[in-house]
This record gives structure tokens, C-alpha cells and sequence, in this order.
């Protein structure tokens, strides 16, 4: 007799926690879907050559990114984002030599800079980016030549196995 008196309580007591659950969960994601308005600031100027970098519109970067190289403050940083801009692989006209020429020109004026250590360490990986682009150019070429000689053979091959035909009629 007892016993369904204390069920019904249970009932209420799941029924009482799911609301609140339900409440609480209710304004978790209202902040949550406020957060973004609030954290998302406008777009600043260096968000925007990150909007064109991924369009694939290099060129006026670049021609920004010149303009402060004589600035000295922050001339270190010009010569490094412009360097990464000529040897960034998404851009259709990178130049890996105008790039290095950027990066030693930060070493040889900034040593000081925190960035010159990071300068040399791409000075040395594109130097054997175009040591390995060389290597592979070259092989590439030995295929050729190696596709062209068996494409000899194979004709040879084929008088060959003519001749032997012609000689056992």
C-alpha cells in the first residue's frame, strides 16, 4: 500500500529535475549563441589580406606589404610577411629567389630581430626546395630520355621479331 505513494514522488522528483535540467540547458545555449555578437570584432586591416590571401588575390598584398619596408619600427615584420607572400605555395606567382632575397635582406638589416632566426631557417629550406626542385627537374629529364630509348628498343624489337617471320617463310 505504501509502495505507490513513494513511486509518485519519484515521478515528481525526475519530473522537477528534468525542468530545471531543461532551464538550465535553455540558457547555456542562449550565451552561447550570444558569445559570437560579442567576441566577433570588425575586420581589421590584417584580417583583410588573410580575406584575399585565401581568394588567391596576392598582388596588392604585396605591393602593401612593400610600402612599410622603409619604416623602421616594424620593418623586420614588412620584410618577413612579404617574403612569405612570394613564397607562399597558393599564390600563382610565387618567386622562392625573391622570397630568399627578402629574408637575407632581414637577416643582413635586422640581426638583432627576434624574427632573423626565423628568416635563416627558411632561407635554408627554400634553398633545398630549389636544390630538390633542380634534382627533380634533371630526373625528370632522365625519364625522358630513358622513355625515348625504350621506345627505341621496342622498335627495334619489333624489326627483329619481322625479320624472324620473313627468314621462317
Amino acid at each position: 500500500m505504501g509502495g505507490k505513494q513513494a513511486r509518485r514522488r519519484k515521478h515528481v522528483y525526475l519530473y522537477v529535475a528534468v525542468l530545471i535540467l531543461a532551464n538550465l540547458t535553455g540558457c547555456a545555449l542562449q550565451t552561447i549563441q550570444e558569445r559570437p555578437a560579442e567576441v566577433k570584432p570588425d575586420i581589421a586591416e590584417d584580417d583583410i589580406s588573410v580575406v584575399q590571401e585565401e581568394r588567391g588575390e596576392f598582388k596588392p598584398d604585396i605591393a602593401r606589404d612593400k610600402v612599410p619596408v622603409d619604416a623602421k619600427p616594424s620593418a623586420d615584420e614588412a620584410l618577413l610577411a612579404t617574403a612569405l607572400k612570394y613564397a607562399d605555395p597558393a599564390n600563382p606567382g610565387r618567386d622562392y629567389a625573391r622570397s630568399a632575397q627578402y629574408l637575407r635582406r632581414l637577416v643582413k638589416e635586422h640581426p638583432a630581430s627576434p624574427l632573423a632566426g626565423q628568416a635563416r631557417i627558411l632561407i635554408g629550406l627554400l634553398q633545398e626546395t630549389e636544390q630538390l626542385r633542380r634534382t627533380i627537374d634533371k630526373l625528370n629529364g632522365t625519364i625522358d630520355k630513358l622513355n625515348a630509348i625504350m621506345e627505341e628498343s621496342k622498335k627495334v624489337d619489333v624489326e627483329i621479331e619481322e625479320k624472324r617471320r620473313e627468314r621462317q617463310r
